[in-house]
Order: C-alpha cells, then sequence, then structure tokens
C-alpha cells in the first residue's frame, strides 16, 4: 500500500481508500483471503445499527480463519483491512488498536499510510470534541435537560463514538442519583463501542477503571508491545472484551513467545 494508491480522490474518505486498497490486497494472498474480501465488502456496506452490526463482525468465522493463517501476509492485510472498516464506521479505538497490534509486522509503507488516517481520524476527533462543547457547558451550568439535548444529537451524528454516549450517562446520572449505573443504557453502549473507556469505568466500575490503567493503558496508551505487557493484556482483557484479548494472543503468536495457558485458535463465543 503507497501513498499514492490511498490518495484523496473524488473527495473520497481517506479511510474508504484505504479501506479499498487493503481489501484488494487480502483478495490477492489466496482462498481464504478472496473469501475475507467479499465478506468485509458485506459488513462495510451493511448500515445496521452498531447492536446488530457488531456481533456478526465480532464472531465472523472469515476473519478470525484468515487471522490465524500460516501465511503472515493473509493474516497482517486481513487485520489490516479490518481495522479500516472499523474506522470508517466511527469505532476508531477498536480499529486503532488494531493497527497497533499489527505494526510490528507492516511494512513501511503501509504504516506510512495508516499514519495519515490517524491524522485524519484525530481531525474528526476535533470536529467532534466542537458538537460537544455546548452539552458540556449546559452541563457545566447546570442545564442537565439541554446538555442531554446536545448529546443526543451528537450521539446520531457520531453513533459509535463512546463520548456522547459517556457524557449522556454522565447528565442522567445528575438527573437520576439512584440509577443503577453499570447497567444504565448509556453506559452500556459507551462500553460497547470502546470496553477499556476508562471514565465510563470509573463511573460504574472503579475495580475495572483501574484493571484498565494498570494492565490496559501500557499497551493502549503508552505503546508497550513487550510480551510482558500483551500478556497483562491478554488477561485482563479477558475480562472486559474478549475480542480484544484473542487480538493480544494472535500478536503473541506472532511473536513466537506465547505464554503457557494461551493457545494459537480461531476465537469462539464473540457472537454471544
Amino acid at each position: 500500500m503507497t501513498r499514492a494508491e490511498v490518495a484523496w480522490q473524488g473527495g473520497r474518505p481517506l479511510d474508504e481508500a484505504c479501506f479499498r486498497q487493503a481489501a484488494s490486497q487480502v483478495a490477492l494472498t489466496g482462498a481464504a483471503g478472496n473469501l475475507l474480501a467479499r465478506r468485509l465488502s458485506e459488513l462495510r456496506g451493511d448500515g445496521r445499527p452498531f447492536e446488530q452490526w457488531w456481533p456478526d463482525v465480532r464472531a465472523d468465522g472469515a476473519y478470525w480463519a484468515c487471522l490465524i493463517h500460516g501465511d503472515l501476509t493473509t493474516s497482517v492485510a486481513g487485520q489490516v483491512a479490518l481495522a479500516c472498516l472499523l474506522l470508517g464506521r466511527g469505532l476508531h479505538q477498536r480499529g486503532e488498536l488494531l493497527i497497533r497490534f499489527v505494526r510490528p509486522f507492516a511494512d513501511a509503507d503501509t504504516m506510512d499510510v495508516l499514519g495519515e488516517l490517524f491524522d485524519e481520524v484525530t481531525w474528526r476527533g476535533g470536529e467532534l470534541a466542537a458538537a460537544m462543547e455546548p452539552g458540556l457547558a449546559a452541563y457545566e451550568r447546570g442545564d442537565h435537560a439541554a446538555a442531554l439535548e446536545v448529546y443526543t444529537a451528537v450521539a446520531a451524528r457520531w453513533p459509535n463514538d463512546p463520548w456522547p454516549r459517556h457524557e449522556q450517562a454522565l447528565t442522567a446520572f445528575a438527573l437520576d442519583r439512584d440509577a443503577d449505573r453499570p447497567r444504565h443504557p448509556a453506559v452500556v453502549a459507551a462500553l460497547e463501542r470502546d470496553p477499556f473507556f476508562h471514565r465510563t469505568l470509573r463511573l460504574c466500575d472503579p475495580e475495572r477503571a483501574e484493571l484498565v490503567r494498570t494492565r490496559i493503558e501500557p499497551v493502549t496508551e503508552d505503546d508497550d508491545l513487550s510480551p510482558a505487557a500483551l500478556a497483562g493484556f491478554a488477561d485482563a482483557a479477558t475480562r472486559l472484551d474478549e475480542w480484544s484479548a484473542e487480538h493480544a494472543r494472535v500478536l503473541l503468536d506472532r511473536l513466537g513467545r506465547l505464554s503457557t495457558g494461551y493457545s494459537s485458535r480461531t476465537p469462539t463465543g464473540h457472537g454471544s
């Protein structure tokens, strides 16, 4: 994948260009890759809401078969393609995690292009922050109804970002201090989109928040991809988000330092 191949074309978003190029590369890697490329294209065009769409992505057999394929090129290309799909759907934290985990094996040109994609995601984050500002200001002055109105509109525009969901929950708790925090719909929605969203976890589950701080964030925030850090991530993520844990195990497998108790296998249970 080169810069020219994923340059902006006719106003097409960079993440879409990246996805098309990555999916094309996957299709060229053999039967498993061709099946995955077709499946990812179907998932990219699937307009169902997150709650219906994500279980199919999470449990897709074509993806997992490609990911643990003996050919590293097939495995890496498949992971990059799925990462681009997730970024395109606004699931930035999940997409960034996959790219972080593939980086030790991706070529320099691919990482250069993915760096540009991250820049685009960061720009979109600034746009989101600007849209959130009126709601944050309303919350600070105690106008919770106005704040909820803003957050609801932002969540409709960015349906797969956890931040507006988090603020919806925070405002709802200000209005109802007896609310069931761990099961509140806004909390559930935020953590489905990013199971390691620290601000939401601090609201409803301090124990899990501490687990994220000590075992997850060394990888996601400090960029520590050492076997010890990845093993700690996989162990903690098993309790928080098995999908992320499986990707950490795949990376450990690739590094050839798989710890006792982990196995190279097609993950199961992700659709439940």
